[in-house]
């Protein structure tokens, strides 16, 4: 073998792998969902999904209205508007996913940074959801008393 270099036009032939700016793959998805406290996998054959404290924080979308390769994060109603508003053209929502108060995420548009301030936002969401209220002193019979 020899160390000839190529020179001009063979040079810019060979195939070059495109950079990849923007977007996430699923991979990278479970490693920001299982960074945070208390949220585990509860993947199952139809895709990948995590909860938080019991609750569904993510997962991906698999009804026919949403987008290949989006996922869906529960992070309540005013958020959602707030983020259609300001990221169009990573969020978006289907009449299905209204009811969920939850957001579909294109993953080919969001970076990782994005993706990670978005389920900073879900779990606040879906941790404040799921907080136990006061308990309740009981209350005697007031029939005891006469």
């Amino acid at each position: 073998m020899s160390n000839i270099r190529k020179s001009g036009a063979d040079a810019q032939a060979a195939p070059r792998k495109p950079s990849r700016k923007t977007g996430v793959d699923y991979a990278t998805v479970r490693e920001l969902a299982l960074a945070l406290s208390d949220v585990v996998d509860s993947s199952r054959q139809r895709g990948i999904g995590f909860k938080a404290r019991g609750k569904l924080l993510a997962c991906k979308a698999v009804n026919r209205s949403a987008e290949p390769d989006s996922l869906v994060m529960r992070v309540g109603a005013a958020e959602r508007d707030r983020l259609l508003a300001a990221m169009p053209e990573v969020c978006y929502v289907t009449p299905h996913y209204l009811a969920f108060e939850s957001v579909l995420v294109r993953l080919a548009k969001v970076d990782r940074r994005t993706l990670q301030e978005l389920f900073a936002l879900a779990w606040k969401f879906v941790t404040a959801a799921t907080a136990k209220p006061a308990r309740r002193r009981k209350v005697g019979s007031v029939f005891r008393y006469l």
